[in-house]
C-alpha cells in the first residue's frame, strides 16, 4: 500500500459529469467527491494502486462515454 493523491480530470460541464462522478466516489469509498473551479478533483487515499484500479474499472464499466468525461491523471 501507497498512499498519496489520485487527481481525475473532469471534461464536460459539470451536469454530464455527476454520474460518472458519483460511481467513482462509490467505488473509492467517498460519500462524494467534487471537481474544483479548474474542472479538477483531488483524493487522498491510503492505497493509490487500489483506488487507480478501482476507478479504471468504474470507467471501463460505464463506457467510452465516461472516458470523453472523467480522465484520470496517471
Amino acid at each position: 500500500m501507497t498512499d498519496g493523491i489520485v487527481v481525475l480530470d473532469v471534461l464536460a460541464p459539470a451536469s454530464e459529469a455527476d454520474d460518472a462522478l458519483r460511481m467513482v466516489a462509490e467505488a473509492i469509498g467517498r460519500p462524494r467527491i467534487v471537481p474544483d473551479a479548474r474542472g479538477k478533483v483531488t483524493v487522498w487515499t491510503d492505497d493509490v494502486e487500489r483506488d487507480r484500479a478501482r476507478i479504471d474499472d468504474v470507467l471501463d464499466r460505464i463506457g467510452d462515454f465516461e472516458r470523453q468525461v472523467l480522465r484520470p491523471h496517471w
